[in-house]
């Protein structure tokens, strides 16, 4: 009898402590989605700056899915309408780069829109991907890199 006592405790003891293990295994991981989609846009615009290459695309973001897990930098997910914004910004970047691309004219649009590509957090339209995102120094940076 007090054999099977033990092994209720024992049950019961490992339930808690599996329950506080897993309760603890989180990733607190902030718009896993929102990561994803500004990434997927990122890997298909990288094509026209040279980053990816056409045949790469799907392995981006195959590789950006998993890294999304750990979610955005910012300090809270965006709405929708910024996040559309942004991904739209990465868009048209791409959509520029691709244009320009060997015009010698349009060089220097040509390497803005890559600047953009390699790092929308700089801009203004996804500051919510930097983690400080209040209006110290933060802000004062985007601007001088725009």
């Amino acid at each position: 009898m007090q054999g099977s006592s033990w092994n209720r405790t024992s049950i019961l003891a490992l339930g808690f402590l599996m329950g506080f293990t897993l309760l603890g295994c989180t990733t607190q991981a902030i718009a896993t989605q929102e990561c994803r989609d500004i990434e997927y846009a990122r890997c298909e615009a990288s094509v026209a700056c040279g980053v990816v290459e056409q045949g790469e695309v799907e392995a981006c973001k195959r590789f950006y899915r998993e890294q999304c897990f750990h979610g955005i930098a910012g300090p809270e997910a965006p709405t929708a309408e910024e996040q559309t914004l942004c991904v739209e910004f990465i868009e048209a970047a791409g959509d520029k780069a691709q244009e320009s691309l060997d015009k010698e004219d349009q060089q220097k649009e040509h390497e803005l829109a890559c600047t953009v590509i390699s790092a929308p957090w700089k801009t203004p339209k996804c500051a919510f991907l930097r983690k400080d995102t209040s209006s110290g120094g933060a802000q004062g940076d985007s601007k001088a890199s725009n």
